[in-house]
């Protein structure tokens, strides 16, 4: 018995060895599958990699615990779970012995890119120096193009597009010199960041695709199309911005990864407010609050972002309801010119019935005649001074909202507010019907006083009918201190004594 124990034994000890290789080449199998995973399918990957480090912590290996605790958290980075990612990077950093050096580079790395994803760019830039170290000790020109490469992000991150653009130059240099595909297509993506030419890239997003494309790398496409969506926006090519963020959502969602998701719906709402889609845009913004509430995001990141969005979906309501003001404001305008329009189709219709019949009655077309210059003076009067209501309301209202929050419903406010002074000073049926009913007057006027310039038989045709500055200040487009000043010249050129009453005087001429 003793004898077939021992032969039991020795049987044992011959194969423990052999299976314990053998274990290893799973989880150096399930490793290489993580890998292959990590920009096509980070679930996978975290699957694969989780196998692997089940088995290297029986085995207890260090240096595969590191590895596959390594892989997990950059696979939860590209999924945007940065809370996750830390822990495992930490434990990670932990396990690696410190003679694997090039994992512990990649590990630092890792880490440095997690600070920048919560905005601690010290510690940022702290790790990714480590690791850079390490890079240049073992002559690793793939690595130190990493590095740059995420200088380059925290640097868009502080943000200082510049240095950050010297960085995505440095790393994409780096790649092409030894023609690392993937290193390529990420510098290209990553240069969309410095808000540079927008066709220059879009022709770079295009090649980055190209190369992700052929490489089958998901996750990454998804971040590609955002990108490019975001690119056409600039653009103005709204649909193909559309297009594009469309394809960055499939990718997203099958790679269920949180931040693309984000991105894509802010890039979205984006596109819709542009295009004056304002209910679309503050759907899409309602819906991104809702999922960054939802996350666990470290160092404040999260209340920062949701106070963010609060304010812009604030921004994109208000916007949304000074359109609707807008709209029914230049429906009252368009109201009020048709009004003029027929008022004046209907002096015009008068006047030619009032001439067909001024051979017949001469004396009683004279008293007419003056009972409607009276009657259109009246209701001239009217019409401007309603106009000039409306306008006033309109530009009042305009001005209280300069001081809202949001620099591009300011400048939509500014351009409005610009619009209906140039429709003052481009009003040119208003200034007929002053001419026409005025023209006596005015004859009159340059008879008695033909040193009088235009403006000025203007501003006497206005004073005339009753009008005050800052009625008239509206129809010449002038400021009413600017009126005052033109009125105190017409007087001196009518030689008018301070006694005098301008209004009472231009009357009786």
């Amino acid at each position: 018995m003793k004898k077939y124990a021992a032969i039991i034994l020795s049987l044992f000890f011959t194969l423990l060895p052999t299976m314990a290789r053998e274990d290893i080449r799973t989880v150096r199998d399930h490793l290489d599958k993580a890998l292959e995973n990590l920009s096509k399918d980070p679930a996978q990957a975290i699957y694969y990699a989780g196998q692997a480090l089940a088995t290297a912590t029986s085995e207890k290996e260090p240096a595969l615990i590191a590895e596959a605790q390594y892989l997990i958290a950059n696979a939860y980075i590209n999924m945007g779970d940065y809370v996750k990612s830390y822990e495992y990077l930490v434990e990670a950093e932990r396990n690696c012995p410190e003679e694997s050096r090039q994992l512990k580079g990649d590990i630092y790395l890792s880490i440095g890119y997690s600070y920048q994803k919560i905005k601690d760019f010290d510690n940022a830039f702290k790790y990714l120096d480590k690791a850079q170290g390490i890079f240049e000790e073992l002559r690793d020109t793939v690595s130190i193009a990493r590095c740059a490469n995420n200088k380059g992000l925290i640097y868009i991150a502080i943000p200082d597009n510049a240095k950050a653009g010297e960085y995505f130059e440095e790393s994409l240099r780096l790649n092409r010199a030894i023609g690392y595909k993937a290193g390529i297509a990420q510098n290209l993506n990553n240069m969309s960041f410095i808000d540079a030419d927008p066709q220059t890239t879009v022709d770079q997003l295009k090649e980055a695709i190209s190369i992700n494309e052929s490489m089958g790398r998901t996750w990454v496409l998804g971040e590609n199309y955002n990108n490019l969506g975001y690119q056409y926006r600039r653009l103005g090519d709204y649909q193909g911005a559309l297009d594009a963020l469309s394809k960055a959502k499939t990718y997203a969602d099958m790679t269920n990864a949180q931040e693309l998701t984000m991105d894509n719906v802010r890039y979205r709402s984006e596109v819709y407010a542009d295009m004056g889609d304002y209910s679309r845009a503050y759907s899409d913004l309602k819906s991104l609050l809702d999922q960054i509430e939802s996350q666990d995001m470290a160092g404040g990141l999260k209340n920062i972002e949701v106070d963010l969005m609060e304010k812009n979906i604030q921004a994109v309501q208000k916007e949304k309801e000074q359109n609707e003001r807008e709209y029914r404001l230049r429906r009252q305008i368009s109201l009020a010119l048709i009004a003029l329009l027929a008022a004046v189709c209907v002096v015009v219709a008068v006047s030619y019935r009032v001439f067909r019949k001024a051979h017949q009655k001469q004396k009683e077309l004279m008293q007419r005649e003056l009972d409607l210059k009276k009657k259109e003076l009246d209701n001239f009067a009217i019409y401007v001074r309603s106009r000039n209501e409306i306008l006033a309301g309109i530009q009042d209202r305009i001005k209280e909202a300069y001081g809202m929050d949001g620099s591009d419903a300011t400048r939509h406010l500014k351009k409005l507010n610009s619009n209906i002074s140039q429709f003052n000073r481009t009003n040119e049926e208003a200034d007929k019907m002053i001419d026409d009913i005025n023209s006596g007057f005015i004859s009159k006027l340059s008879e008695l006083y033909p040193d009088l310039s235009k403006s000025e038989k203007r501003l006497a045709s206005l004073l005339r009918i009753g009008m005050s500055s800052k009625e008239i200040s509206l129809m010449m487009s002038m400021e009413p201190t600017s009126v005052d000043m033109a009125r105190y010249r017409l007087r001196k050129k009518l030689n008018l004594n301070a006694s005098d009453n301008l209004t009472e005087f231009l009357g009786k001429i």
